[in-house]
């Protein structure tokens, strides 16, 4: 017999061959993580017997998601996902047909397939870690860099407005050589004319004598 399909949290759970449960080493993969428990309970010969509780089990979900990463300069994406943990452990009422050892091997197994999970997950986030060191320190060089052109930019330009700086005094002090020699020139052009007037004011003296 089948179970029917159930949505849990986002995640279709497929149905479970109850023929099926009952094989060693029997494990249901269902498409999200499970979690489970084991504790005691009495069988019918008046034994304690450990059998794996799953009440509540589609209520907590472990987590395990898909992230995405992007990078402003290109960077590769990196994704992490723990997909497809499970164990076999659907109804208290099919885990009693399975043996103490079945059982613990059920969950060494959950916790190793967690382990591996765990161990995506660091490895991930560490190669993530890696790429963005890597893009602080490219930005950085990038910084440094932009920095000694500016420096560059700069010194340039202090040189041009020296050069400049320069260049206008000489004019002005060109200017100013010719300002003076037109003003001794004008003075000299007064005084000549000075000396007519009076060379031709002696002139008409003489003649009106």
């Amino acid at each position: 017999a089948r179970s029917p399909s159930r949505v849990v949290n986002g995640l279709i759970n497929s149905p479970i061959d109850a023929t099926n449960t009952a094989s060693v080493g029997y494990v249901y993969r269902s498409p999200g993580p499970k979690h489970f428990m084991l504790s005691p309970r009495g069988s019918e010969g008046g034994d304690d017997e450990m059998e794996a509780s799953v009440d509540r089990l589609d209520e907590v979900p472990l987590i395990a998601s898909r992230h995405h990463y992007r990078g402003s300069r290109g960077l590769r994406g990196a994704s992490l996902m723990s997909g497809s943990l499970s164990l076999g452990l659907h109804q208290s009422s099919r885990l009693g047909q399975l043996t103490l050892r079945q059982k613990v091997e059920r969950v060494s197994e959950g916790i190793e397939l967690l382990r591996q999970a765990h161990n995506e997950a660091v490895y991930t986030s560490q190669s993530r870690c890696d790429d963005l060191w890597r893009d602080i320190q490219a930005v950085n060089e990038s910084v440094a860099q932009c920095k000694e052109e500016a420096t560059a930019s700069a010194r340039e330009q202090h040189q041009y407005v020296d050069e400049l700086k320069a260049i206008l005094e000489g004019h002005i002090r060109r200017s100013e050589t010719c300002i003076m020699h037109i003003q001794n020139q004008v003075e000299k052009v007064a005084k000549r004319q000075d000396r007519l007037e009076r060379a031709v004011q002696l002139l008409e003296a003489q003649v009106l004598r």
